[in-house]
């Protein structure tokens, strides 16, 4: 109110001021004024603000309670284990940890490739500024009449579009080359964790904590890559392009008119990030149901021949159903969230911001730098160094709109991001586990020995209390139980695909992995790798050259399986072909 009074009343200092120029402060005290004057109505518009925010508040709450409830019945369809162990929060790697994986050094292909990146950047700003320039030079032509200048210019500006898009292009290439390289890096990674200590085998049987690792690996980490890529491009555009062009608005009309625009947008974004949904939690949520959509249908065709037999198609009509409606009414919701939050961001984000920036345009024309002498020069001058600024504004507010949507596309990143580094993490702590218990538990042995081994599930059921037996070379043993009692188990622990956690197990080679080398396991229902006839014998190895035609007649020969000679050299669907018999005598064979 002193400030109002004293501008209705100035005093000499003050009109000392007014007539030194400033006109940013003119055009506050008289926005000041007029508040003064509609003070009600400003308050009225004041309150209402504030209780569309606590609505909006109260709702984001009820969404966010909505959304676990969907998170939950999701992850229950999607045949996850236990309650105790659902509740059991994994080890997840961070945002930063996952970029430390993807650049592990300064002296990096990534580096070099985001060096180049930064100075393309460089090139095109100054491209974008040299057009702009141009682009003002030509309304001048336009204006003073000069028909040879304007062709002239014309053409140069012709010459420098065309650089400018090569260089676009160019960037966008280097962007997908910079996503191909990250998604190289991560997928080896992940591809050496995935593999190690028959993490795999855990994944699924064990541990259980991911529900959809495949899911992750072949489509989440591309996701992730692609997100990262995009955020650097637009990081690198927004920084270098909001960084110089300040500046230019600055040289051509103050410091004041060119931090108007900041000032706007640093108070939208905040606005915007206040109001805008949590749709990396929605996006999240989206996967989680998509991936229960798609187990289902994978558990049909896996028991398909069952589901027949039993005339089960009606009921797996209602589980899919009932999965698909689950995931298109989230989808709904994600739409109808996008529609009202982009009618409010378009509105802050566009439409205002076209007002600022006609603010700043036309404020130094009125009262500043780019006020003509009435002259047609002068004016001619006027026009084009107004369509520049026109163009410095309009890559300004490009660029400050590119922070904005950088932030929408991190909040999208967060959930690849959770997705990733929760299986990095499992698979990790994985690993780590199976070291020490093959150190402590695993030893090397010319027999088959448990000395005191306590059997227990994954899930901490025990099994046996106290096993100790020895099968040595040339002896047989025969194990007998009722179903359940654990014997399976014995040969999961001898195999290390179960972690014990007491005794000793003793066997011969102890450094490997599974049963395949000195001890050997054969299943109820052996596996069919895909390939040859060949391929099935020597599996896990792969040795075309080590078994010749004579040997492999031989070893078919005493599982009664010579026909199976016709198809050497063949790669056969074997799981179509080969009865559970025929499949368990190959696997004798092998």
């Amino acid at each position: 109110r002193l400030a109002i009074k004293q501008h209705v009343q100035p005093s000499p200092r003050l009109c000392q001021r007014q007539r030194m120029g400033l006109p940013l402060s003119q055009t506050l005290v008289r926005l000041l004024l007029q508040l003064h004057r509609h003070r009600r109505a400003a308050l009225a518009v004041l309150l209402t603000g504030i209780g569309a925010v606590l609505i909006r508040w109260y709702r984001q709450k009820q969404a966010r309670a909505r959304a676990q409830r969907l998170a939950a019945r999701a992850q229950e369809g999607a045949g996850s284990p236990s309650r105790s162990r659902d509740k059991k929060a994994g080890p997840r790697l961070s945002l930063l940890q996952l970029i430390r994986l993807l650049i592990p050094k300064w002296r990096d292909a990534t580096v070099l490739r985001l060096a180049g990146m930064s100075l393309m950047t460089v090139v095109q700003t100054g491209l974008n500024d040299r057009i702009a320039s141009l682009q003002g030079q030509l309304f001048r032509a336009v204006f003073s009449k000069d028909r040879q200048g304007f062709v002239s210019l014309l053409t140069m500006n012709v010459v420098l579009n065309a650089a400018s898009s090569t260089l676009k292009s160019a960037l966008t290439y280097l962007g997908t080359q910079l996503e191909l390289a990250l998604r190289k890096r991560l997928y080896r990674q992940l591809e050496k964790r995935y593999f190690k200590a028959m993490a795999y085998y855990k994944l699924a049987f064990v541990d259980k904590r991911i529900a959809s690792p495949e899911q992750i690996i072949t489509t989440d980490v591309g996701r992730f890559c692609e997100s990262i890529s995009d955020i650097a491009q637009d990081i690198l555009t927004a920084v270098c392009n909001g960084t110089y062009f300040t500046v230019r608005l600055a040289n051509e009309t103050s410091w004041q008119w060119a931090s108007v625009t900041w000032i706007y947008a640093t108070a939208s974004v905040f606005l915007v990030s206040s109001l805008s949904p949590n749709f990396g939690k929605l996006q999240s949520i989206k996967l989680q149901l998509e991936e229960s959509l798609r187990t289902a249908f994978s558990n049909l065709s896996t028991h398909v021949e069952s589901i027949a037999a039993l005339g089960g198609a009606e009921r797996e009509l209602e589980i899919v159903r009932d999965r698909f409606n689950q995931t298109l009414s989230h989808v709904k919701r994600i739409v109808k969230t996008h529609w009202w939050f982009g009618m409010i961001e378009d509105f802050i984000s566009k439409y205002c911001v076209s007002t600022v920036a006609m603010v700043v345009i036309l404020g130094p024309f009125f009262g500043g730098k780019l006020r003509s002498d009435h002259t047609q020069a002068g004016n001619a001058l006027t026009l084009s160094r107004m369509r520049y600024v026109t163009s410095v504004i309009i890559h300004q507010l490009t660029a400050i709109g590119m922070i904005a949507v950088c932030l929408r596309k991190t909040m999208k990143l967060s959930s690849y991001t959770d997705r990733v580094g929760s299986l990095f993490g499992v698979l990790d702590e994985l690993n780590a586990q199976s070291e020490q218990a093959t150190h402590d538990f695993v030893r090397e042995g010319k027999s088959i020995a448990f000395e005191d081994v306590e059997v227990r599930t994954p899930s901490g059921q025990k099994l046996v209390d106290s096993l100790t037996f020895e099968v040595k070379p040339g002896s047989n043993m025969l194990i007998t139980g009722p179903n359940g009692a654990g014997k399976s188990s014995i040969f999961r622990c001898l195999g290390a695909l179960w972690n014990i956690s007491r005794g000793k197990i003793s066997k011969p080679n102890s450094s490997t992995d599974g049963l395949s080398g000195d001890v050997f396991y054969l299943p109820q229902k052996p596996y069919n790798v895909v390939g040859s006839l060949r391929d099935q014998i020597t599996y896990p190895l792969k040795a075309y050259t080590a078994l010749s035609r004579e040997q492999l007649a031989s070893l078919l020969q005493m599982v009664d399986l010579t026909y199976l000679l016709n198809y050497d050299g063949h790669e056969v669907n074997w799981e179509e072909m080969l009865s559970l018999g025929e499949t368990q005598r190959l696997a004798m064979a092998r």
